[in-house]
């Protein structure tokens, strides 16, 4: 009685292992925005949540700021790209930013964060 062998082939395997490592590649590249846009949320709703002890709008930004850097977050957005006002007792953090995550020579990826956080 003959007995078939199965496994892959040596192609097959390099095949796999190249389309293995462009995968984590990509999601190397895909993870930094991310991950800085989730630390930059936390530290809004940080922010928010002290909103008590501040007087001005400007009081809140440099609240964000200094909480920014605390953090190791390198995100130095202007005025219109995080907009604060002030509703009642409470400040509303409206943000609208983008980053671009190199991948190949002129092929980058857009990531558009826009929302708001009361």
């Amino acid at each position: 009685m003959k007995t078939r062998q199965g496994g892959l082939t040596l192609t097959s395997f390099i095949s796999l292992c190249v389309l293995v490592g462009v995968a984590a590649w990509v999601i190397t590249v895909i993870s930094s925005p991310l991950l800085e846009y989730q630390d930059f949320k936390r530290i809004v709703k940080h922010v928010v949540a002290n909103s008590a002890s501040y007087r001005t709008v400007q009081d809140a930004r440099s609240a964000y700021n200094k909480s920014a850097g605390l953090n190791h977050l390198n995100m130095n957005l202007s005025q219109e790209e995080l907009k604060i006002t002030k509703s009642g007792s409470n400040y509303v953090f409206d943000y609208n930013y983008e980053r671009r995550a190199h991948l190949v020579s002129n092929v980058s990826l857009v990531f558009e964060f826009k929302g708001t956080i009361r």
